[in-house]
């Protein structure tokens, strides 16, 4: 699928939720309302995108390269992923604690989990369990 038709998905009000979207260029993308729930973003280009109102949030990227994003399901549970990694926001700590305590990927992983759940807050989402 090409670029232009992807973002005429997206023009269009589209549902890409569970899409392969690994590796897409989506820069510059008008992303806002959309549901990307499932959607596998490992490797694509968001910079730019309008995330506004989409139940997705860009974290970053540690440097080993994996990209953290936080997702918010349909029924309103958020969950982390990174790379393979699919997780609660309390999944998520307390893997990161066990395997990569005291490293910098560690300190990276901790940092970019607070970011977003800072910033999930502030978009109104509900957390639950993030301890």
């Amino acid at each position: 699928m090409t670029r232009n038709e992807i973002l005429k998905m997206f023009a269009d009000g589209a549902n890409l939720s569970g899409a392969d979207l690994s590796r897409a260029d989506l820069s510059g993308a008008d992303l806002s309302r959309a549901n990307l729930f499932g959607a596998d973003l490992s490797g694509a280009n968001l910079s730019g995108a309008n995330l506004f109102g989409a139940n997705l949030i860009v974290g970053g990227y540690r440097s080993d390269g994996f990209c953290f994003l936080l997702y918010k399901e349909p029924d309103g549970t958020v969950k982390l992923r990174a790379g393979c990694r699919y997780f609660s926001i309390k999944e998520a700590k307390a893997h990161w604690l066990a395997t990569r305590n005291g490293t910098q990927l560690g300190r990276e992983s901790a940092a970019l989990i607070a970011g977003l759940v800072a910033q999930a807050k502030a978009c109104g989402w509900k957390i639950t369990g993030e301890k």
